[in-house]
């Protein structure tokens, strides 16, 4: 038995801030190089425009341009799309690897503070939970 899956014509709010989040990375990244957007996009083989698009989020590149891009930016897909990830165990891995390219007395520091801002947070969602 075949299952259908009906499309939306419109991107939904999930897929529009990955989309912007990944644009975002590929941006930095880029600048960091001291590319161009044409300079990158010639690289990649595309318009100075379709990059343009790619970096503001208004268009989602595909698998393979990914890898493309990655290639041209000379860092991983992985780079590219973990930090715009909202699951547990990229967020947990982009934490360890910030905290790696830090000494012990910073990582103590960033480690507390990040304490104490999860109980802030958590104190705040506690009381809005008491007021609704």
């Amino acid at each position: 038995m075949m299952w259908s899956r009906k499309v939306k014509s419109q991107p939904n709010i999930k897929h529009q801030n990955l989309a912007k989040s990944v644009g975002v990375l590929i941006a930095a990244r880029r600048k960091s190089l001291g590319l161009t957007q044409g300079e990158l996009a010639e690289r990649v083989g595309i318009e100075q425009e379709s990059m343009s698009r790619i970096e503001t989020g208004s268009i989602t590149p595909s698998l393979s341009r990914l890898f493309s891009l990655a290639d041209a930016l000379d860092c991983t897909v992985e780079s590219l799309l973990s930090p715009a990830s909202r699951r547990k165990p990229d967020q947990s891995l982009l934490l360890e690897k910030l905290l790696g390219e830090l000494d012990e007395a910073e990582r103590a520091f960033v480690v507390g503070m990040v304490g104490d801002f999860a109980k802030l947070v958590r104190s705040r969602r506690k009381i809005e939970k008491k007021t609704k």
